[in-house]
């Protein structure tokens, strides 16, 4: 049993690979999740920085408390302001803080 021409050149015609109209649609579909995902790993890399900044805001935070605490118990032979942190510390703060 043989197949006819006509059967054969129809198999053959869809085994050679996809149509243009596919192609189409399946860069279509790549490029909308492509313009779905960017914003998204935006937002993700801007929460992670700004995770970062608070954890060393948190970081310097902790080591002036340690400080103070360790002023506070006379490790230290330095004058200590009456907010109970070094002068210097208060002079800084004054030109990073807005009054």
């Amino acid at each position: 049993m043989t197949r006819s021409t006509k059967q054969r050149t129809a198999i053959s015609h869809y085994q050679r690979g996809f149509t243009l109209i596919e192609l189409i649609v399946a860069t279509a579909i790549l490029l909308i999740l492509t313009g779905l995902a960017i914003p998204l790993v935006r937002v993700t890399i801007q929460r992670e920085r700004e995770h970062e900044l608070r954890y060393d805001l948190w970081m310097m935070r902790d080591a002036i408390d340690r400080y103070k605490d360790a002023a506070d118990r006379g490790a230290f032979q330095i004058k200590v302001g009456s907010e109970g942190y070094p002068k210097v510390i208060h002079r800084i703060s004054r030109l990073w803080l807005p009054v």
